[in-house]
């Protein structure tokens, strides 16, 4: 493994605090990885702290938190599998195995002039990995390329690897035990372990991936659907985003998922105010009642994906073809051709070209409708028009929400203003500013309250001949009880 980074200035961290408990799991862990050589003690001038994370079965996994180091640290990129793809590989099978690799990352060496960097302190010590390590940003990427590699060949023969997590799929039992005995043989040969507790073997059903897969068909997790269904009704923003991230699991399965959730989707949008009413109430409901009865889906959909560029050319056609047939609606058909044609002969600053041009290499003769070329650039205009007062919008809010939030800081930290009585003795604070002052005193006085108005201001009057005007009014933050020192 190799790690670059963008500074050369040490990340360096003090050891965390951790209850006794928590300590002797943390040690214990230590101890087993000095004896196992994967950690060796350390001098480096890097060092991360410790941090325990609950696993499912509750106990605990003793990780590192590079966060610091990983914001200065190079990227490094692999080809990630994406989930879909992995799940549309297995529309054939129907035998699976499931394997578990034992400390993956352990199995990756680092480059021993880089092992400073994944330096850990604890409160018995400082340490570094002599191999990889949880936590580090390329962790994943380059265990992935080291599973590739070793797996190259059984890979283009339906054996899913995705991290420490390996399916082995088959036809039937005779291909599925040929192809395991392959998967361990290699294993074997590269010193990979399994966890055995968390195996399986020839099954012809299996979760995998947060699926459930069977017959070639893909299912919703019954786990996941029972969380649904037990989900109470949201009280606040923060339900709703949980309430959503929980169904957007399914929307694969769930025709129409947007427009049934836009009215709970529409509560996450800025100002505004929660209000879980009739509406949101139906979708809530009716996003259970579809759950209660989903069934399976296809592994694979072979379905073409969308992007945001089309949605926002779609969306301007749609907006100009309006307009265009805005005195008989139902004819909105009859200026598809002509708009298509004027948007092909188009000049497109992304490819330098227009799109007839790109495809035919031809320059289209330039017969345009003025006025639905006119409409066009009126559609682009207010879109960009309003893409800017959306921004501009966001940005008064967040100047006013930062006034807000200096506003209360500074109200935290100013002091109560003195109280006065009518006849006390104060100085006030000389406001005045021009040359030879700078030697002078800060106040003037002594002064006699008068009279005490509203907002903690008074009049006051001054008393014998001294430096400053004889009457005037001022305010407590300008005034403090009169002592020989004033006159300084």
């Amino acid at each position: 493994m190799n790690i670059r980074l963008t500074s050369d200035i040490p990340i360096n961290s003090s050891p965390r605090r951790f209850p006794i408990i928590e300590k002797e799991i943390i040690n214990q862990q230590i101890e087993q990885w000095l004896k196992d050589k994967i950690i060796l003690p350390s001098t480096s001038e890097y060092s991360s702290p410790v941090v325990l994370v609950k696993k499912k079965d509750g106990s605990s996994r003793l990780c590192i938190d590079y966060r610091r180091l990983n914001k200065i640290t190079v990227r490094e990129h692999f080809p990630l599998p994406l989930i879909d793809d992995l799940l549309d590989r297995l529309q054939s099978a129907n035998i699976f195995t499931t394997l578990d690799l034992k400390n993956a990352f352990f199995h990756v060496d680092i480059d021993p002039s880089l092992k400073k960097y994944t330096s850990f302190v604890t409160d018995t010590g400082q340490y570094e990995f002599n191999k990889m390590s949880f936590g580090l940003s390329n962790s994943p990427s380059v265990f992935q390329r080291y599973i590739y590699n070793v797996f190259r060949d059984l890979i283009k023969e339906n054996v899913v690897m995705i991290y420490f997590d390996d399916l082995v799929t088959s036809e039937n039992e005779t291909q599925g035990i040929e192809r395991l005995q392959r998967v361990l043989k290699t294993a074997s040969e590269y010193g990979l372990e399994l966890n055995i507790k968390k195996c399986q073997f020839l099954k012809h059903e299996i979760e995998f991936l947060g699926h459930r897969i069977k017959d070639g068909k893909l299912y919703a997790s019954p786990l996941k659907i029972k969380a649904v269904m037990n989900f109470p009704e949201p009280k606040c923003t923060k339900d709703i985003k949980s309430y959503l991230g929980l169904t957007g699991y399914f929307r694969k399965f769930i025709p129409h998922y947007s427009a049934i959730a836009k009215p709970l989707s529409n509560l996450l949008k800025k100002d505004n105010n929660f209000s879980f009413g009739l509406k949101e109430r139906e979708s809530f409901n009716e996003l259970k009642q579809i759950l209660k009865s989903i069934q399976h889906l296809s592994v694979t959909t072979s379905l073409p994906r969308a992007n945001g560029q089309v949605e926002r050319l779609n969306s301007t056609v749609i907006a100009v073809i309006s307009k265009l047939s805005k005195d008989d609606p139902t004819k909105w058909f009859k200026f598809v051709p002509e708009l298509q044609r004027i948007l092909n002969s188009t000049y497109q600053r992304s490819i330098n070209l227009t799109p007839s041009e790109l495809l035919v290499g031809v320059k289209m003769r330039d017969k345009t409708d003025l006025k639905i070329r006119e409409l066009i650039k009126e559609e682009i205009r207010s879109n960009f028009q309003e893409s800017r007062a959306n921004l501009r919008k966001d940005a008064k809010q967040q100047i006013l929400k930062e006034q807000e939030s200096n506003r209360k800081t500074y109200n935290l930290r100013r002091k109560p203003p003195n109280k006065y009585k009518i006849n006390d003795i104060v100085a006030i604070k000389r406001t005045q500013h021009g040359p030879g002052l700078k030697f002078k005193s800060k106040f003037l006085g002594p002064y006699k309250i008068t009279k005490i108005k509203p907002n903690d201001t008074y009049d006051v009057k001054k008393i014998g001949f001294v430096e400053g005007p004889v009457h005037t009014s001022t305010s407590a933050e300008y005034l403090k009880p009169w002592s020989d020192e004033c006159a300084i």
